[in-house]
């Protein structure tokens, strides 16, 4: 089936083929579109700042539940990064991680529909934690 709402009945035939009373209808909605994919919004790509910031991202309405990641490397397959150094689901669009050592990071942010639908993940950032 195609995403899309569908009602469906049921009846009985009996040995002649006389057929009983159609059931009460029943619908159901298959839904496989997931919500867009989040837009990154702080820190800015190839950012630096000396402490962990507040990671922030901007979403469509649709989702209810982010998976936020980052990682000092950008391998990654389609669950998100391979081997990430953090990662939470979050009900926010926004994540202050644990502190952060000093380094360069990659973080990248994914969204999950009510159905749980999840949307690809964006186009990973990268901000360098430089300390005090």
């Amino acid at each position: 089936f195609s995403d899309g709402k569908y009602c469906w009945r049921v009846r009985a035939y009996n040995a002649d083929n006389q057929s009983g009373a159609w059931s009460s209808a029943r619908t159901f909605t298959i839904d496989t579109t997931p919500p867009p994919i989040p837009v990154l919004v702080f820190p800015l790509d190839n950012s630096s700042t000396r402490w962990t910031p507040t990671f922030k991202w901007r979403s469509d309405s649709s989702a209810v539940l982010y998976e936020f990641q980052y990682d000092d490397d950008l391998d990654k397959d389609d669950l998100g990064f391979i081997n990430p150094i953090y990662k939470v689901t979050v009900r926010g669009t926004f994540r202050r991680p644990p502190a952060m050592g000093v380094g360069t990071y990659y973080w990248h942010v994914r969204a999950k529909d009510a159905v749980g639908n999840w949307s690809g993940w964006s186009a990973p950032f990268k901000i360098t934690i430089t300390g005090p």
